[in-house]
């Protein structure tokens, strides 16, 4: 029961901001213009563009070091498919 209410506390900001989007679009469609303010998702949505890019910072130059052969790609990504093939036929 503390895990639930836990669950719901952090979730409340969220669906309340969620809830006020529904609202603005709401009374938009009936010609009231309705601001919404929305600080939670707007740090979301900041952190969410702050991380892709610095991954995109670091990650890229490694991608594009040296050439690919394929004789190293083509076995590893039908490994990769192998590998992820078992991993849902597991399921069942």
């Amino acid at each position: 029961m503390v895990i639930l209410s836990c669950f719901v506390l952090l979730l409340s900001p969220l669906l309340y901001e969620g809830a006020l989007i529904c609202y603005g679009n709401w009374q938009s469609m009936i010609g009231t213009h309705f601001s919404v303010r929305t600080p939670v998702l707007d740090s979301i949505a900041d952190i969410s563009r702050e991380t892709r890019s610095e991954t995109t910072r670091r990650l890229q130059p490694m991608m594009h070091t040296g050439h690919w052969n394929p004789a190293m790609a083509v076995p590893l990504a039908l490994v990769t498919a192998g590998l992820g093939a078992l991993l849902l036929r597991k399921g069942h």
